[in-house]
């Protein structure tokens, strides 16, 4: 089990020179200058703020951020970034890496999450909470706690995923449809009479793309519209992801093949390419139930009919194993961390939902592509 970092608590003592004073009878007020710099605040430096560092911000520190650290960041930290965490790197997680090497990612960690719910994908929301279905209701789960009822009585266990405007879009495949959940729960229909809805991607101008079993569909959530984007994405498409620099949508479905849609400066589909593949198993049935790419371009392929976890290489390929699962603790749907309420960015999360819909992390050492949202 993780246990969040905890800081000790500090106490500032804050002491004040006392100068001794001799009694000045009827001394009249005067407006005087005593130290000569000309600013009359007697410190000698010249900007009027007392503290004779010359910067005017009364800190002391030269830097003029009014901190007293001396970076210039005004977080008070000492290290420059701005984050507050003291660690130097920026990311605001206290570390002290901020990077990675693609050269060489760490062994895989799987680690138990207590609490959560989650039955084929998970999202994570912007007040720092993991998302996930129980296939009957949708549950939030803040880190290192117990799932707590969403929205109840909405039927559905497969794609979800944030909305920039905090939105959520969840596919309800056995009811062929794609639905919208507002912040305070209430919720509404965003496509129906589908074929066969199960993963959800969204772009960076936040568009919904759904893996629709014969076909990719695109959706704008703002207007309802809908429309056939990819009509031929390969065999039985049921997961998508964006790729690295959002040019493309890898998709996968029921074969060991992933395919990769190149998108084009308008936003319209090319042609579905084969681009890599996962070895064959179990009489060379597959069932594609997550897709998720990382910093470095990997693909990660969570796979059903093997029960395995593989990473596909950035420049595509055979894929390697990186897990081998029992069927019953195997992995579907495949989200990294938020890293928001702890967490871990570096991390996947991946619902078991024949382990009583609970949530495995799995630690990879790497974070994901750019995700905006939320």
């Amino acid at each position: 089990m993780k246990f969040p970092l905890s800081v000790p608590g500090l106490t500032v003592f804050t002491f004040v020179a006392l100068t001794a004073c001799t009694d000045i009878e009827d001394e009249p007020f005067s407006t005087e200058t005593r130290a000569g710099d000309g600013d009359g605040d007697g410190d000698g430096d010249g900007d009027g703020d007392g503290d004779g560092d010359g910067d005017g911000d009364g800190d002391g520190d030269g830097d003029g951020d009014g901190d007293g650290d001396g970076d210039g960041d005004g977080d008070g930290d000492g290290d420059g970034d701005g984050d507050g965490d003291g660690d130097g790197d920026g990311d605001g997680d206290g570390d002290g890496d901020g990077s990675f090497d693609c050269n060489n990612l760490p062994d895989p960690e799987i680690v138990s999450v207590p609490g959560a719910v989650a039955s084929a994908d998970v999202a994570f929301d912007a007040e720092g909470n993991l998302v996930g279905s129980d296939t009957t209701s949708i549950l939030k789960t803040a880190y290192e706690s117990d799932a707590v009822v969403f929205v109840p009585g909405i039927p559905g266990r497969a794609g979800l995923r944030y909305l920039p405007n905090g939105d959520l879009v969840m596919s309800q495949e056995e009811h062929r449809r794609v639905s919208l959940i507002k912040p305070d729960g209430s919720h509404s229909v965003l496509a129906s009479n589908l074929d066969y809805p199960f993963g959800i991607a969204i772009d960076l101008q936040g568009l919904v793309y759904v893996a629709n079993g014969s076909n990719l569909m695109r959706i704008n959530a703002e207007t309802e519209e809908s429309e056939t984007y990819s009509p031929d994405p390969g065999a039985g498409v049921r997961s998508l992801t964006f790729d690295l620099g959002y040019d493309g949508l890898f998709v996968g479905g029921e074969s060991t093949e992933i395919y990769r849609i190149p998108i084009d400066q308008d936003g319209r589909a090319g042609a579905a390419v084969e681009w890599g593949s996962i070895p064959a198993d179990n009489d060379g049935f597959a069932l594609i139930d997550g897709l998720g790419v990382d910093a470095c371009g990997n693909l990660y392929v969570a796979d059903f009919g093997s029960a395995k976890l593989f990473r596909i290489p950035s420049d595509g390929g055979d894929g390697a194993v990186l897990i081998e699962w029992s069927l019953d603790d195997h992995g579907h749907g495949i989200q990294w961390g938020s890293g928001l309420g702890g967490w871990d960015s570096k991390s996947i999360f991946l619902p078991q939902p024949y382990r009583d819909n609970r949530v495995v992390e799995v630690r990879l050492g790497v974070p994901s592509k750019e995700m905006p949202f939320p």
